[in-house]
């Protein structure tokens, strides 16, 4: 069983992906915001990782 992993318990990175691709396309709604956010949160969390090292 191969299961995907949940960033932040939301939706997985080819969701976040795939809606957030929607959202630079101008469709704003909750999923394409929520994806938005998420992927900026994800990108903080990896600079930090990448300075910490």
């Amino acid at each position: 069983m191969n299961k995907e992993k949940l960033l932040f318990n939301i939706m997985t990175y080819e969701e976040m992906m795939s809606l957030r691709k929607a959202y630079n396309y101008g469709v704003r709604n909750f999923k394409t915001r929520q994806a938005n956010t998420i992927y900026m949160k994800y990108r903080k969390q990896q600079m930090k990782n990448k300075v910490a090292l």
